[in-house]
């Protein structure tokens, strides 16, 4: 995205300004050496470090800091601070937008290091900018003595190659010629490089390029061919661009020339270009295939596989059942430090990551390949790390597929790579000119938040890294992806309002797919009952809601998720928590609207007793269309109150106002038929519902709630119909009893006096858009209690079908 700001002229006219700039809101750092120049003095190896660092962001908001300084690493080792010389901490007092990014200027600073044999990796980073981001430049070089005993400086020349860097070395000798540039492009002043094919083919000719002045240098970018097996440099020039390809059978000899005085180039080193393509990749616009050349699939948001999966089994103490179940457990160890899958629910915290090697190589027995990951922005509190199995099957056969799934389960960790770079067996690896498929788990403890880095597959031979290609990650917790929206108890008491009148935001993503600023998706998900209290209630939520996004991101839905928590009650109080429901509709229908006004396409999955909640909201509502499409999964409400021609499965002596609102009489519309013009298509899902038969079917016998003092007073005929004043719902209290009406006291004759004459919702096929049988192939739920929220509890595998149906129904907005 490019932007460019404006300001108020004359007369409040809208004037542009000079500065345009890349959305981008990291630092930039661009080191003026490669480096420049290096000697030895008193055993040590002197380097001198300049250059500038650029903010796009910092003028902006001018009463803000600048960046002070930069920090030199040597091999993951903090060497020096650089404090920046002509940085302005406030170059536009007064003024709210500038015109140039923020500047500041390394100053030449010596770097001493030991002159040992080995290869070094300098890494020049920024401290945090405005908005927590840093920059940085890195050059590489090897340091080995010649046959002579001499010293001599291995300069990497850095190209690309297969979406990564191919390097070419050109040995120097300390102290003399050096390279300017910085990461991925050699820019060369008054010096040229001459790239020739070993086997001297007679499609190209030699060239030299190079520059014709420091004032206006040539830059020359190395990159790989269309299919990824020569190699070709781009050179710029005034002229236009100049393309050089080598084939893929070819190797590259570099030589760095430079002018003598009289303006003749001359050669002073020359190395033999070991070009050795390697790349990885990543689904990075998640269309379900990975393709090295892609810029789109060398980065990755995804999250950190910091939850606790288990297979255990389940007992479910108000009925003799035991079976074996899975679940994201509240304590426990986390999924990522054992280096193995536990269960095939932990399959889900991992996506794919492919390698490709060159065939040519398999026989080289000097070359090794190795992985490492190097992370420049992190807020977790531990190490960050990737671990990397072998993927079973192709594609996302091992989240779809039930057989592959429990193969995929079988395989252990080939690889732990962190900062230092880890040699990958060669076993592991496809030389078929098919890619090696991967999974790949971000490595972080339950309190991690994120981490932003990259992970490198590189080619080394002899100690020195001769190619490399790269893709960027970003690993979030996965509460960082989806909104938290709660509405919490107000200090007030039944039967007044018990609850807040608006939601607050706990929590807001900080994920969002780029698609989904366009895409009209937003779903959000209203939980139901006897999620747990304190603490353990907001895991249980986090949990469910966390699982939701995921199974829903793996369908490749891109839009947006958030969950909607009200505060439910225990095992002892479902009436109770019923009532709590019906008020938190009100501050449901304020966010929906929001949402609305803010995201577009609004659609809502509401799980068991929250659909009490979810059903009134959409009741209130006077807007038609505000949400699109409404989700109701083993719903904890009256059939009757949405469908009427339900059969009657539990008829009472009391009027039956859910079917026929608000007197009992036939032809009376129902309870929520208002509710239905608020939506464009609701799907139910039902089925035969252990939870349901034995929670809300018994509880419903026994209402009214005579242990609670709540009465029903029939004086007029027939008994089915509701006749007020005479006909009443009472709540019997000292010295005269409270008479309840449908005006006040609705919400409290629903959750303690009201009695439904049919099933749950969650039990009936009904009038919507769409009805789903869980208990039919292929969901095949059972009827046992877990099965009462087993899509957000069991594995991905065996719940692919359940959230493809929900997938299907946004993407067909």
């Amino acid at each position: 995205m490019i932007m460019q700001f404006v300001t108020k002229g004359k007369n409040n006219s809208i004037v542009p300004t000079d500065f345009v700039g890349v959305c981008d809101p990291r630092p930039r750092v661009v080191l003026s050496s490669w480096p420049t120049p290096a000697s030895v003095k008193n055993g040590k190896l002197r380097l001198v470090i300049s250059g500038e660092v650029t903010d796009p962001v910092l003028n902006n908001i001018p009463w803000r800091q600048g960046i002070r300084e930069v920090m030199v690493r040597v091999n993951g080792r903090l060497k020096k601070r650089i404090a920046l010389k002509n940085a302005s901490p406030n170059p536009t007092a007064g003024k709210f937008w500038s015109q140039k990014p923020w500047a500041g200027k390394i100053p030449k600073t010596k770097i001493a290091l030991p002159l040992k044999e080995g290869a070094y990796r300098v890494v020049v980073r920024t401290n945090a900018g405005i908005l927590g981001a840093t920059g940085e430049d890195e050059f590489q070089f090897a340091l080995n003595k010649d046959e002579r005993g001499r010293w001599r400086l291995t300069h990497l020349i850095s190209g690309i190659g297969d979406g990564g860097s191919g390097y070419i070395p050109t040995t120097i000798r300390v102290g003399g010629i050096h390279l300017d540039g910085d990461n991925y492009v050699v820019r060369l002043k008054n010096r040229k490089i001459k790239l020739t094919p070993k086997n001297g083919s007679n499609y190209m000719s030699t060239k030299a390029l190079g520059g014709s002045s420091t004032d206006d240098p040539m830059v020359a970018m190395l990159s790989s061919t269309s299919d990824g097996g020569g190699l070709t440099a781009n050179l710029w020039q005034d002229s236009g661009m100049t393309t050089l390809t080598f084939g893929s059978d070819e190797k590259v000899v570099a030589e760095l020339l430079r002018k003598d005085k009289d303006g003749n180039y001359l050669t002073v080193a020359s190395a033999e270009a070991d070009y050795c393509p390697v790349g990885i990749a990543v689904d990075g616009n998640r269309d379900g295939s990975i393709q090295f050349s892609k810029d789109r699939d060398r980065r990755l948001t995804f999250w950190l596989n910091n939850d606790n999966d288990e297979y255990y089994e389940y007992n479910w103490y108000w009925h003799d059942l035991h079976y074996m179940a899975e679940d994201d457990k509240s304590k426990g160890k986390v999924d990522s430090k054992d280096g193995k899958i536990d269960c095939l629910r932990d399959l889900e915290d991992f996506a794919r990551i492919y390698l490709r090697v060159s065939s040519r190589f398999k026989d080289d027995d000097e070359i090794e390949y190795k992985v490492y990951s190097q992370w420049f922005e992190k807020t977790m509190n531990s190490t960050v790390k990737i671990n990397l199995f072998e993927q079973e099957g192709k594609g996302l056969k091992y989240l779809e597929n039930k057989i592959t799934a429990k193969a995929q389960k079988k395989k252990k960790r080939i690889l732990a790579c962190a900062s230092r770079p880890k040699t990958l067996d060669k076993k592991y690896l496809n030389w078929n000119d098919a890619p090696t498929r991967l999974l790949f788990e971000g490595v972080g403890g339950r309190s991690a938040t994120d981490a932003h880095g990259r992970v490198v597959f590189s080619a080394w031979r002899k100690g020195i890294e001769i190619s490399r290609s790269e893709a960027t990650l970003d690993l979030l917790d996965s509460s960082l992806f989806y909104d938290y929206f709660d509405v919490g108890l107000s200090g007030r008491k039944k039967p007044e309002n018990p609850l807040r009148k608006t939601s607050r935001v706990v929590s807001s993503a900080l994920y969002r797919h780029p698609q989904a600023s366009g895409a009209p998706n937003y779903i959000i998900y209203v939980h139901g009952w006897r999620m747990g209290g304190g603490r353990k209630g907001v895991f249980e939520k986090k949990a469910f809601v966390s699982t939701m996004f995921k199974r829903l991101w793996w369908q490749g839905y891109k839009g947006s998720v958030g969950i909607f928590s009200w505060p439910e009650l225990q095992l002892t109080s479902y009436n109770d928590s019923e009532f709590r429901g019906w008020w938190a509709a009100g501050p449901l229908l304020k966010r929906l609207r929001e949402l609305k006004k803010n995201h577009g396409n609004v659609n809502m999955l509401a799980h068991s007793q929250g659909n009490v909640v979810a059903g009134e909201a959409l009741r209130m509502n006077k807007t038609p269309k505000l949400v699109h499409t409404y989700f109701a999964s083993q719903a904890a409400v009256p059939a009757h109150a949405w469908d009427s021609n339900v059969d009657n499965e539990g008829k009472t002596s009391l009027p039956n106002l859910y079917a026929h609102y608000s007197n009992g009489k036939k032809r009376q519309p129902e309870y929520f038929d208002r509710a239905k013009s608020s939506v464009a298509n609701r799907v139910n899902f039902y089925g035969d519902d252990f939870a349901l038969r034995i929670g809300y079917v018994d509880d419903n016998k026994l209402k009214p709630l005579l242990a609670l003092r709540y009465e029903y007073l029939d004086f007029i005929r027939p008994e089915t119909i509701y006749s007020p004043p005479l006909d009443k719902f009472v709540h019997v209290e000292f010295p005269f009893n409270r008479i309840l009406t449908l005006r006040k006291n609705r919400y409290e004759i629903f959750s303690w006096c009201l009695p439904t004459w049919s099933n749950p919702l969650g039990m009936e096929k009904v009038d919507f858009t769409t009805n789903i049988n869980l208990t039919s192939s292929p969901y095949n739920y059972p009827s046992n209690h877990y099965a009462h929220s087993r899509q957000f509890r069991s594995n991905i595998a065996d719940e692919w079908p359940y959230w493809n149906v929900v997938f299907t129904q946004l993407t067909s907005q």
